[in-house]
């Protein structure tokens, strides 16, 4: 009985993370600045998450604000391996100066962690009765 509440439990955190998520990508794009920019260079940084470490590749780009001034800045969204190569062009919201990918990569995480907990649920579901 304790295992499947703990799965509940665990389905709920997955469902509200993703919900979480998917509500933060659309307040981006409606209310960030979406503009073309152009990737200068990748950094790479170590970059602990809970307690796992990994090495992740962060974008530098450039593009233009809502004033016509040339910013430069790193992207809030690190992969590995890159996802990006110097010189590539991409479409950014710039939000709150902060700068996102604008993709439909966002949104799919959220679903992909709403699914997984949609999963989860299912499973703990199955193992009450």
């Amino acid at each position: 009985m304790f295992f499947e509440l703990l799965l509940l439990l665990c389905a709920a955190i997955f469902i509200g993370t993703g919900m979480n998520g998917l509500i933060e990508a659309r307040e981006r794009a409606k209310s960030g600045f979406h503009t073309n920019a152009v990737v200068v260079k990748l950094v790479g940084e170590w970059s602990r998450s809970n307690s796992k470490i990994t090495y992740l590749y962060y974008p530098i780009i450039k593009f233009k604000d809502k004033a016509g001034t040339d910013v430069e800045g790193k992207l809030e969204v690190g992969t590995f391996p890159p996802f990006y190569y110097t010189g590539q062009k991409i479409t950014i919201i710039y939000f709150e100066n902060q700068i996102f990918p604008s993709s439909r990569f966002s949104n799919a995480v959220g679903w992909l962690i709403i699914l997984l907990g949609l999963g989860i649920l299912a499973y703990g579901i199955t193992q009450l009765y």
